[in-house]
């Protein structure tokens, strides 16, 4: 009941002396090129939003032990800032502002973002703003928070009524952000490919790791893979997609391949394009594989992807390195404006439109028997109503990384050329494996506004929303 209670804090007042903090906190800017401020004005925003959820995270925590104080369950005189439980929420809430400016703010310089000031002489880097915002904001949250004093009791011949004094409820103001899908763990089938990516801002590169079982209980959906002879080869295409939907126009520049793979002994066939040899070693990151690599020519500005592979006893493992100079793990998000939520719309452009967001996405696309593949590559499934064979009993394995709606839960979307006529009625067309999962979209039955939220909203501005019994940025129903 406390907990719940703690939540109702964000009063008029004490925003807009928030606002007013950072404000101060922030001087005036250095110049940069145009590519340059838009990095330090993302680094503004987290330091902002990070900001205000480090406030809302030690505002509830004080409030918390002071409540407990007040209710006789911690001593009178108890100091909240050094009593364990409290203490170590303040420690979670200063770890999470810490790992989002390191993340978001790496390319930027502390003079880029108007610093050192007089209310923080000492900030050298990024990291020293945070240590300044947490002094300042920690002290104005302390005095801020009401110090318990018990409650006021009136008494009369017939009654005895307590009456307390409570805060606003908290609310979503302009520019705050909510998740446009909900993730799931998938199930079944679906549930083949594990993947992990991680983009370097210092680097400008992904590097997406995707490891499955070489053979599955689903083959009519799966490829299935066997590197004990060298004699076995595998045809695939693969294909990347910078903060873009796949179309028509962002798939006409991809590279169709074909592609092979084999095992470290195997020969690279004829018509192949590039042939990767996977070696026998487990990889644990992107520095274990040391076979050779393979990169994809597609026309700019798609980005060209890099590819080594290799296997062991039970699995098969794909590493794909691109450059790309944004992490791009938003799709189709909805930001309030200070009176309606507005969702924002997939961007149809390689490297992503004004005012658009898609997400980062790599794709790998096995042959299983689909015609005209080992000649034409992908382009063998591309067609102008959707992917599918030439022909009727064509198959395909199609494996999916995507930034913001797999990578958080570190799986890959497992899809097939399923030849269920009801469903495709020409040739076996692109539908997913069999299974729940991974993704739905996060929007009411009006359509007008998130049916979901985080779990720490308001304010929360989490970069995901997962349909979780606990855990980090679990989803609960929406209330504006």
């Amino acid at each position: 009941m406390r907990a719940n209670a703690a939540r109702q804090w964000w009063s008029p007042c004490f925003r807009v002396m928030v606002v007013a903090l950072a404000i101060g906190l922030v001087g005036s800017l250095f110049p940069v090129t145009e590519v340059q401020a838009a990095k330090v004005s993302k680094c503004q925003r987290t330091l902002a939003r990070a900001g205000g959820k480090y406030v809302r995270l030690r505002y509830q925590a004080i409030a918390r032990c002071r409540d407990s104080v007040r209710a006789a369950a911690l001593p009178q005189g108890t100091e909240c800032t050094s009593e364990p439980a409290t203490k170590a929420a303040l420690d979670k809430a200063e770890r999470g502002l810490r790992k989002s400016v390191s993340r978001r703010c790496k390319q930027v310089t502390a003079a880029e973002l108007g610093y050192p000031t007089a209310q923080c002489p000492d900030v050298i880097e990024p990291a020293d703003i945070v240590t300044c915002l947490i002094g300042a904001y920690g002290d104005a949250v302390d005095t801020f928070v009401p110090g318990a004093p018990p409650p006021t009791t009136t008494t009369t011949s017939t009654s005895s009524t307590t009456t307390t004094s409570t805060l606003p409820p908290p609310a979503f103001q302009a520019g705050d952000t909510i998740p446009g899908f909900v993730l799931k763990g998938p199930t079944g089938s679906k549930a083949d490919i594990r993947a992990r990516g991680s983009w370097d801002a210092d680097t400008g590169t992904w590097a997406v790791i995707l490891t499955r079982a070489l053979t599955t209980p689903f083959p009519e959906e799966d490829r299935q893979f066997d590197f004990g002879d060298p004699a076995n080869v595998y045809w695939f295409g693969a294909a990347i997609l910078d903060n873009a939907k796949g179309t028509m126009g962002t798939m006409a520049d991809q590279d169709p391949g074909p592609y092979t793979i084999g095992n470290e002994n195997s020969v690279q066939p004829a018509g192949s394009l590039g042939h990767l040899m996977a070696q026998p070693e487990s990889p644990a990151d992107a520095g274990g594989f040391t076979g050779n690599s393979v990169t994809t020519a597609p026309t700019p500005p798609t980005p060209a992807v890099t590819l080594q592979a290799a296997y062991d006893g039970r699995n098969i493992y794909i590493l794909a390195v691109w450059t790309d100079d944004d992490e791009d793990n938003a799709k189709q998000h909805w930001v309030f404006d200070g009176a309606v939520w507005n969702q924002t719309e997939a961007s149809t452009v390689q490297g992503g439109e004004p005012g658009r967001f898609d997400e980062d996405r790599f794709s790998i696309l096995w042959d299983i028997n689909a015609q005209d593949f080992a000649t034409e590559g992908c382009q063998a499934l591309c067609h102008n109503d959707r992917m599918r064979s030439n022909n009727v009993d064509g198959r395909a394995d199609f494996w999916h990384w995507k930034a913001a709606r797999t990578n958080p839960l570190r799986y890959a979307d497992d899809q097939r050329l399923d030849s269920d006529p009801s469903k495709c009625p020409i040739t076996p067309c692109r539908k997913d494996d069999t299974g729940t999962g991974i993704d739905s979209a996060n929007k009411d039955a009006t359509g007008t506004a998130p049916a979901f939220m985080s779990e720490d909203d308001p304010g929360d501005n989490a970069p995901f929303l997962i349909d979780t019994a606990s855990g980090a940025s679990r989803s609960e129903p929406f209330m504006p």
